[in-house]
């Protein structure tokens, strides 16, 4: 009998991957595929999350002797990158967390050439009260965090395209308003959830940046999915 408790990761990914190339086009249960595999049930499960999910948001790499050559994103992440404030905001809230928490700072200098691609893309992003900078460290947010929180999460749910989503950010009176909107298309039961709304902190800064920002925004409102 085989052993199914002591394959490592890599080959339990690697024996999985290989199996189901063989069987493009088909619902496979989990139950086969461990038979077929050697792999318990658990395993099944969990590493094909593990490839359905990597497949939604890791570039095409190629390892060599130089290093990691990066090819070109998946076709999630390149349409999540049509938006540049969506995808600074993404970078910011994964980095934030490596470093313990959502709203953590983390070090400009470590993560230079990236804020300097983005750089427009930050200020925006400053006067929408969306980040806090300072010269050494910036942060978002809890309303950068409150945006962008659901737009990753849209990316990794494996039943849900983010595109089929909007978030739009707007002002409204002497707030800055976010509302979560579904597309038409969708059922009269989606369509009339209720909006989410956020308004940033009551500070004359944050309002200050906005109307200082505003008129670099082609309309009042800003689609993060168009």
């Amino acid at each position: 009998m085989r052993d199914m408790g002591r394959t490592s990761p890599k080959d339990a990914l690697e024996r999985l991957s290989w199996h189901l190339n063989y069987h493009q086009n088909e619902t496979v249960s989990l139950n086969q595929i461990s038979e077929a595999t050697g792999l318990s049930w658990a395993t099944v499960h969990k590493y094909a999350q593990v490839i359905e999910n990597v497949q939604k948001i890791a570039p095409q790499i190629s390892l060599e002797e130089s290093g990691l050559s990066v090819g070109h994103q998946s076709k999630i992440m390149a349409e999540a990158f049509k938006d540049p404030s969506s995808a600074l905001a993404m970078y910011l809230l994964l980095h934030a967390e490596i470093e313990g928490g959502a709203t953590f700072p983390i070090d400009k200098s470590e993560h230079q050439q990236v804020l300097e691609e983005f750089s427009d893309t930050l200020e925006k992003l400053e006067g929408l009260g969306w980040v806090e900078s300072t010269d050494d460290e910036i942060s978002l947010t809890q309303l950068g965090v409150q945006i962008v929180g659901p737009l990753r999460s849209e990316i990794k749910n494996t039943s849900r395209d983010p595109s089929s989503s909007q978030i739009q950010v707007y002002k409204q009176g002497s707030s800055v308003v976010a509302v979560n909107r579904e597309p038409k298309s969708q059922s009269r039961d989606t369509e009339n959830k209720k909006a989410e709304r956020y308004e940033p902190p009551a500070s004359s800064k944050t309002k200050a940046k906005w109307q200082s920002n505003a008129g670099e925004f082609t309309s009042s409102e800003y689609t993060l999915y168009s």
